[in-house]
């Protein structure tokens, strides 16, 4: 956590000195996306650590900056105002819902989806677009289980399911898009836990098991693949305890106790 507020101080002490640079030139363009950058930095980490009073006036000053940037932006300096604008929107819910202001984090989510939606679609071909456009659908997707909108949450995470599915049609080699279909499956699985569909739930989760040992075989030391796999084996554990198979769901969870204290025990902090 030290290491998170010496970066936020870090930026801070950077704001001041691009505050200084634009009180000297006061329409420069490149200190104000500057400045913009570091009032997002300082936001992200401060919702890193659960903060959400102190990221909102960060988060409020960007956004102001990007969207009258975003007045007279065309061609590729649009593009990466909106991917800017739609990142900043997911963090303005995950303020809201610090909050408990359900309404605004709605809002921030269609807005966030919108955004990365018009861009992809202006960009088909584009394979990081509808990668980044998947994993907004995902953050949204986690922000209405929160908000106990399961069926519009499962609605979200088809939507980024069918895009990794399409990406991995394309590129079957690239384990980016596995591991995104993998994280699909596995949200999916939270959220018919949550709903109490536990039989889809375990369906879910033999498909996101599957697909990251799949990752672990062909990667057994990618921290990422081991902690898909790790929570997706928890979750299933959980599952098979509710449906009452004790003796399979008891060695399941012993075996995804065991992957979660080594990861633990490779990232302690």
């Amino acid at each position: 956590s030290w290491s998170v507020i010496e970066s936020i101080q870090m930026s801070e002490q950077a704001l001041k000195n691009v505050a200084q640079a634009l009180r000297l030139d006061p329409g420069n363009e490149a200190y104000l996306k500057t400045k913009a950058l570091l009032h997002n930095n300082v936001a992200s980490s401060w919702i890193a650590r659960e903060d959400v009073a102190r990221a909102q006036p960060h988060l409020e000053e960007a956004r102001q900056i990007w969207e009258t940037m975003r007045e007279s932006a065309t061609g590729a300096e649009a593009d990466a105002l909106d991917d800017l604008l739609g990142l900043l929107h997911i963090y303005l819910a995950m303020a809201a819902v610090g909050f408990a202001d359900d309404q605004r984090a709605t809002e921030e989510i269609d807005r966030a989806l919108r955004l990365r939606r018009e861009i992809a679609q202006r960009h088909p071909e584009v394979v990081q677009v509808q990668s980044r456009l998947a994993d907004t659908y995902e953050q949204a997707a986690i922000h209405l289980r929160k908000l106990t909108r399961y069926d519009d949450a499962l609605i979200a995470l088809n939507e980024m399911l069918k895009i990794y599915r399409k990406l991995h049609e394309q590129q079957p080699t690239v384990p980016a898009y596995q591991s995104g279909l993998a994280q699909g499956m596995l949200e999916m699985a939270v959220t018919q836990f949550a709903m109490g569909a536990m039989k889809e739930g375990l369906t879910s989760l033999e498909q996101a098991l599957q697909r990251s040992q799949k990752l672990v075989d062909q990667d057994p030391d990618q921290y990422e693949y081991l902690r898909l796999q790790a929570i997706s084996r928890y979750y299933r554990g959980l599952g098979l305890l509710e449906e009452g198979s004790n003796e399979a769901a008891y060695e399941t969870l012993n075996l995804a106790a065991k992957e979660l204290k080594a990861l633990t025990d490779e990232r302690p902090h």
